[in-house]
């Protein structure tokens, strides 16, 4: 799987070298056999991240994080001067509110198959805003950071990747502790428990 890591906010400073590393590693959780060509780690504001909401769901409203997939032909982030998000999910597709305590929208993301051609790209869509705000708020009630937030928000997004559908409370249950468990994994590599600036800087 090919990752790309964009940064289209300047709210927050963001060290896009770890959070590729955060996605690098988060990654190894998604099987080959599901056969995505491509995964497109987008970080946002709170104003690209009501368009984008708006767009593809109907709600203008800012989100913590969204996870669409496109086929190759039908969108390319490398078309130059393109928005990738001028192609609107297929009407099959159709929003759900993921997050227990957040509001994580998903497109019923077409799985790829040994033979889809061309392959599927995915696209995580993460407000860094939100995350920032999520994390100071939840600091106070332990090891908690914006940086956990953040890795918390890519890391949902990437578990729709493995085919986990949190459509049912009980597997919404098992998804937040199987991401928190990955986000764990990261602070043992990734020193997301080093102490944080007073600045809204994740770097």
């Amino acid at each position: 799987m090919r990752i790309r890591i964009v940064n289209r906010q300047s709210k927050v400073k963001v060290d896009t070298k770890q959070v590729r590393e955060w996605v690098r590693r988060l990654a190894e959780h998604v099987p080959e056999s599901q056969g995505w060509g491509e995964l497109c780690v987008m970080l946002v504001d709170d104003e690209e991240s009501g368009e984008i909401h708006g767009r593809a769901f109907g709600d203008t409203s800012p989100t913590d994080v969204m996870t669409l997939s496109y086929r190759d032909e039908e969108c390319s982030m490398f078309d130059v001067g393109r928005s990738m998000f001028d192609v609107r999910p297929k009407e099959s597709q159709t929003p759900s509110r993921m997050m227990n305590d957040g509001e994580h929208r998903t497109s019923n993301i077409e799985r790829p198959t040994s033979n889809t051609l061309p392959p599927l790209t995915a696209e995580i869509i993460v407000n860094v805003v939100r995350a920032q705000e999520e994390g100071k708020k939840r600091s106070r009630r332990g090891k908690w950071s914006a940086k956990h937030e953040l890795a918390l928000y890519i890391a949902h997004g990437i578990d729709h990747l493995t085919g986990a559908d949190d459509a049912i409370p009980a597997e919404r249950k098992k998804m937040r502790r199987r991401e928190m468990r990955w986000v764990r994994g990261l602070d043992n590599r990734l020193d997301l428990n080093r102490p944080q600036p007073t600045s809204i800087d994740i770097d």
